[in-house]
């Protein structure tokens, strides 16, 4: 196989995952700027959801949030959820 030939059959192979990985984001259970509870065992937190990735340790999907203040306000920082924790509707 030539360099060309394995430049093209891996930018095939980009798209296909960049499609696949599209599709798992778009099935995800909690949208954009939902509350949320998240369980992590050790304590937990109420949040507003703000963007998901694919945890590449599992491919399941990973939540960004603003965790809420005691006056109910988002915070500015963002946390992640971690592979385990328990996410419900808050």
């Amino acid at each position: 196989m030539t360099n060309k030939e394995y430049k093209e059959r891996r930018q095939t192979l980009g798209l296909a995952i960049a499609a696949l990985d599209k599709e798992h984001l778009e099935d995800r259970e909690f949208a954009d700027g939902e509350h949320v509870e998240i369980d992590y065992a050790w304590h937990k937190r109420i949040g507003v959801v703000c963007g998901c990735f694919i945890d590449p340790f599992d491919g399941s999907i990973q939540y960004r949030y603003h965790p809420l203040r005691k006056n109910g306000i988002p915070a500015k920082n963002t946390c992640n959820t971690y592979h385990g924790s328990k996410i419900t509707r808050a």
